[in-house]
């Protein structure tokens, strides 16, 4: 795939200079932005000393960021040419949410039989954050703390691969989730969640298991119907 370079991408403007010390955190942070919405398109070129003269910084942040975002499958290294914006690859969607679902599935039912109640705690707390994040149309901080809640319930599975496997999964797949999430009715986004949380902590695996599939299929339906308005129509998802 050809790349473009970052500065022609769309969306993507000089930015102000950022308080001093927290520089690779701005950087990461507005080019996560840009990248899960769009605005930096698969094959861009990300140059460390074009993004370090975009947001007024020396070349040492912009590569904090590029790495952090590495790191979560958004961007790709190139040697001695910075990054790329890791390509979108619509014909893997069928096997990614075949892997969702079924990590969402696993690690509620496990959580319900294993969880403490500070594990239980840690899953309620990540809820509440998630539903006001919601609530509050904060679209893109919904989507890392919709993340946060599903490690959270992973975690409770007491199996650190486990855990590793859905950070893994959610970061991976942060621009389908953004297409699912973003035609979502509130109802939908938010109805499998109480559910889930209420079936774990009355240890009820498997109306944990049940809610979670519930969870994983409301993005499913969602991104079938997307396929079906885009040209990707042809995908066929589980």
């Amino acid at each position: 795939m050809p790349t473009k370079t970052s500065t022609k991408a769309r969306g993507a403007h000089p930015a102000k200079r950022p308080p001093r010390g927290v520089g690779a955190k701005h950087v990461y942070q507005q080019l996560r932005k840009e990248i899960l919405t769009l605005a930096l398109e698969p094959g861009t070129l990300l140059d460390e000393v074009e993004i370090g003269r975009r947001f007024h910084l020396s070349r040492s942040p912009a590569r904090e960021a590029l790495i952090r975002l590495s790191t979560e499958g958004l961007v790709r290294a190139l040697p001695n040419r910075g990054a790329v914006v890791a390509p979108f690859d619509v014909s893997m969607l069928p096997a990614y949410l075949e892997a969702l679902e079924l990590v969402y599935r696993l690690t509620a039912h496990l959580a319900a039989v294993r969880r403490t109640p500070r594990s239980l705690e840690r899953i309620v707390a990540a809820h509440r954050r998630y539903e006001a994040l919601s609530k509050a149309g904060q679209f893109l901080e919904s989507l890392e703390a919709n993340r946060d809640f599903h490690v959270a319930i992973a975690e409770a599975t007491a199996n650190p691969h486990f855990t590793a496997w859905t950070r893994a999964i959610l970061e991976q797949g942060q621009r389908l989730l953004v297409v699912a999430v973003g035609h979502m009715k509130e109802g939908k986004l938010l109805g499998a969640h109480p559910a889930m949380v209420e079936a774990i902590r009355k240890g009820d695996a498997e109306a944990a298991e049940v809610a979670a599939r519930r969870d994983a299929r409301n993005t499913i339906n969602e991104l079938r119907a997307w396929l079906a308005e885009s040209a990707t129509a042809g995908v066929t998802l589980p």
